[in-house]
């Protein structure tokens, strides 16, 4: 909707092709902006301690995070 509507109301080919490059912008940037906080989220908040001898995860126990 946001590319439609940035080339809605003008009648000059150029005028509408550069609304229509100005709103293909702020479409792939907000969504590329989007996807980037998401995946910073899930890499900080899913973070957990491994087991050193079986190098499973161990989800029930309080989280370090650090090593020993």
């Amino acid at each position: 909707m946001m590319v439609l509507f940035s080339g809605i109301g003008q009648s000059d080919p150029a005028l509408v092709q550069d609304s229509l490059k100005v709103g293909m912008g702020a479409l792939s940037g907000s969504t590329i902006l989007a996807l980037t906080l998401a995946y910073g989220i899930m890499i900080i908040m899913g973070r957990v301690d491994m087991d050193a001898t079986t190098g499973q995860a161990m989800y029930n126990k309080k989280v370090k995070l650090t090593q020993d």
